[in-house]
């Protein structure tokens, strides 16, 4: 951890301590993951020591005689279920994916609350330091306007918890000039402007555009929830972002029908150790 400090993202909603017992997914093909998660909790625990968290995964990869105080090992043939079950049941506070395969988590999570969709809104931070939430992040998400729609509406929750006036950006696959271009994009330009249509009249107090291609808005125009036009689009954008472009990822929220009251938060499987403690903190606040 040489070098390393911890920054504590602002757009978060306001809390007195820190405190609870959390819980994280780990993988035994991944061994880098288990000693990033002990870093990210040498943080945490460095903010507060009311704070627990438990390792979930099918073998484990640290001495349990060895374990730092908080920490305990959640071994079993199907991590991910007994994590989903932990937290159902109120052991847990909040859960963090960790580097448990996106395929495995999603099935089982979908099973455990009976949700037949999910979405997931991450918290980004670019170069110039400006924070926002962004979906979606997933490659099979936000592909149809009513799923759209409902990100919005999930996002404006978020952002009411965080204490701020929402102020979204619709993003599509090109400029209003560029619709000649080809179908897909003439049919993105137009989803984007029914959408805001629609979510402006929703709710008329937020600040809702039509950004159409023009990310950069995020920074420029101060949004603080962006979404992009599909999900392959938004994962590449999270990916370039964070792993080519020097800026920040603070893990994802998931929502849900089914998921009210649960707090369930992803990050990559190859998330690095600010964003590990991103997650814990989102999973101990929201």
């Amino acid at each position: 951890m040489t070098g390393f400090t911890m920054k504590i993202p602002q757009t978060l909603p306001s809390y007195d301590s820190l405190a609870g017992a959390i819980g994280i997914g780990a993988s035994n093909s991944n061994q880098d993951s288990w000693q990033r998660i002990l870093d990210a909790f040498r943080e945490i625990r460095a903010l507060s020591e009311d704070v627990t968290l438990s390792i979930y995964a099918a073998e484990g990869l640290l001495d349990p005689d060895a374990l730092p105080t908080g920490l305990s090992l959640k071994i079993g043939k199907t991590p991910e279920k007994q994590a989903l079950n932990d937290l159902k049941s109120g052991v847990l506070k909040g859960l963090i994916r960790g580097s448990i395969p996106s395929a495995e988590f999603l099935a089982a999570t979908k099973m455990e609350f009976n949700a037949t969709s999910l979405f997931r809104i991450a918290l980004l931070e670019s170069t110039s330091g400006h924070e926002f939430w962004f979906a979606p992040v997933g490659i099979d998400e936000g592909d149809t306007f009513e799923d759209r729609v409902q990100f919005v509406e999930y996002a404006i929750d978020l952002l009411g918890q965080c204490g701020v006036v929402p102020n979204v950006g619709i993003l599509s696959k090109g400029r209003e000039g560029d619709a000649g271009r080809g179908d897909f994009i003439k049919d993105s330009l137009a989803m984007g402007r029914e959408l805001v249509a629609q979510l402006a009249s929703n709710f008329p107090s937020a600040q809702i555009e039509h950004d159409e291609i023009l990310i950069e808005n995020a920074d420029w125009k101060g949004r603080n929830f962006v979404l992009a036009p599909d999900g392959v689009t938004g994962n590449l954008i999270y990916r370039t972002l964070v792993f080519l472009g020097g800026g920040r990822a603070y893990g994802a929220k998931y929502f849900g029908r089914g998921l009210e009251g649960y707090t369930i938060i992803d990050t990559s499987r190859v998330a690095n150790l600010e964003e590990i403690c991103g997650a814990m903190l989102l999973a101990l606040v929201l």
